[in-house]
């Protein structure tokens, strides 16, 4: 279809987009681009100004008002063209109602298979039962108050939920031993971030959940583990889920030892700020509980 840039009305549409908004041609030129697509004025308003200054083509997805005012989703390709003597809006939209409905059942299987992944290491190693939720619960806020993409928070909330994914295979009787562990029973359980890379390397989640499962127990100052990694070398979602990871389990009681509480987790990273915790994701946590009540 094509826009007015002046008045924002309908100039032509095709028949494909009246039968999928459900208006007739006389109809279709009497609407604005106000009238059916679905964001608040200003904004549209905004990135037809936008478009008008550099001239590129966009892609976007959007929904669109139906005249029955339902909502379809649509993939829009945006563009500037001559029409007649003036520049004009011209929209190619198509719809992904399937594609979409596709995609939401996917991340429904994706999810519950997930949560499987997570109930098999709780049954392996029930004293961190919920644990990995936990740590999920505040790996998340800390991704979206350092305005991480959509993306990026949705890696990190799959990661965080089976970063323990490794513990699979260790020894129960070492899950479970009470009491302070020998270097070599520490050393079977620092194993479990490598196992659980290779556990999920060849699954293709479209995020780096493997990555981040591997280094989510490496530290700034190359001091962690499996390989040493220092500063940047640890991509920065493993760094997010690790300070969760830290505070959530020195909260949390273990069979080697009772919960140290939120007090001396806090303590832990705030004191270790820069050295062994990334510094931006430590204050990002800190304000999280002492200043937004997070708990």
């Amino acid at each position: 279809f094509l826009v007015d840039l002046e008045t924002k009305k309908i100039l032509e549409s095709n028949v494909s987009l009246r039968n999928l908004l459900g208006y007739s041609a006389d109809e279709m030129k009497k609407l604005t681009i106000y009238d059916f697509v679905a964001r608040p004025k200003d904004e549209i308003k905004k990135k037809l100004e936008q478009l008008q200054k550099e001239g590129k083509v966009v892609i976007r997805e959007r929904k669109y008002l139906r005249k029955d005012c339902s909502l379809v989703d649509v993939e829009m390709v945006r563009n500037l063209i001559t029409f007649g003597n003036k520049k004009v809006l011209c929209v190619v939209a198509r719809d992904i109602s399937e594609r979409k409905k596709a995609e939401e059942r996917l991340k429904k299987t994706m999810d519950a298979t997930i949560e499987t992944m997570s109930k098999m290491i709780e049954a392996k190693d029930p004293y961190t039962s919920g644990h990995q939720h936990r740590v999920c619960q505040l790996a998340v806020p800390l991704a979206q108050e350092l305005s991480l993409s959509e993306d990026k928070v949705e890696g990190i909330r799959i990661a965080s939920l089976i970063h323990d994914i490794g513990r699979i295979g260790l020894p129960t009787e070492i899950l479970n031993r009470p009491g302070k562990l020998n270097d070599i029973e520490f050393g079977l359980i620092k194993g479990h971030s490598q196992i659980g890379y290779d556990i999920l390397k060849s699954i293709d989640f479209s995020y780096p959940i493997a990555k981040i499962v591997l280094q989510h127990h490496e530290k700034l100052n190359g001091s962690g583990y499996p390989n040493n990694l220092r500063g940047d070398k640890i991509i920065l979602e493993a760094r997010i889920v690790g300070v969760a990871d830290v505070v959530e389990a020195m909260s949390s009681h273990r069979p080697y030892r009772p919960a140290l509480g939120i007090d001396a987790a806090l303590e832990e990273i705030s004191k270790n700020r820069g050295t062994l915790y990334d510094p931006e994701v430590v204050d990002v946590c800190l304000k999280l509980f002492k200043e937004k009540g997070f708990e």
